[in-house]
């Protein structure tokens, strides 16, 4: 790819891109549901991409980031590769959905909500939630990705940038 930030992307070597990319680079049948702070749906690496969503925190239609999280993370999943800007997506062609459940915090409620709205999108195949928190444990959310799960979508949590050997959830869920 020759998307100039391409060097600083240290994971893509960890996870051989590269060689899956020989492979496959994803189709565009597939969506990508990012439940996250929203996504910057003209961010020249994204608009491509972009699928619409949801905002659960404002409860309308426009999902836009403003703290920046959920633009990275959708990046990172599904930025358009080989387009001369910015970074490479993961994934280099499917469509990605925004569900803003986020702003400097989430709430389990609305987390909840956009999980259960992205597993009933028949054409989500992955709910990615770059987030964490000890608090979301057991309870409605838990039911929601058993739900999301059940329907054969993956279901990609983080387990915690915080340094602590304190158990994080979604990721954290059994």
């Amino acid at each position: 790819p020759n998307d100039p930030d391409i060097g600083r992307q240290y994971g893509l070597s960890h996870i051989r891109a590269q060689d899956a990319w020989d492979i496959t680079k994803g189709s565009s049948n597939i969506r990508i549901a990012i439940i996250d702070t929203g996504i910057d749906q003209f961010h020249p690496d994204l608009s491509a991409k972009y699928a619409g969503g949801y905002d659960f925190v404002n409860s309308d239609g426009l999902p836009e980031d403003a703290v920046g999280h959920g633009t990275h993370v959708a990046g990172i999943a599904a930025a358009t590769t080989g387009n001369g800007i910015g970074i490479a997506g993961v994934a280099w062609n499917p469509t990605i959905m925004a569900y803003r459940a986020c702003h400097t915090g989430c709430t389990q409620e609305a987390l909840t909500n956009a999980v259960l709205r992205a597993a009933n999108d028949p054409n989500v195949w992955v709910i990615n939630m770059s987030l964490g928190n000890p608090r979301y444990a057991k309870g409605y959310l838990d039911v929601a990705i058993s739900t999301a799960i059940n329907k054969g979508i993956t279901v990609i949590a983080g387990s915690g940038n915080d340094g602590t050997d304190e158990t994080n959830y979604p990721a954290g869920l059994q």
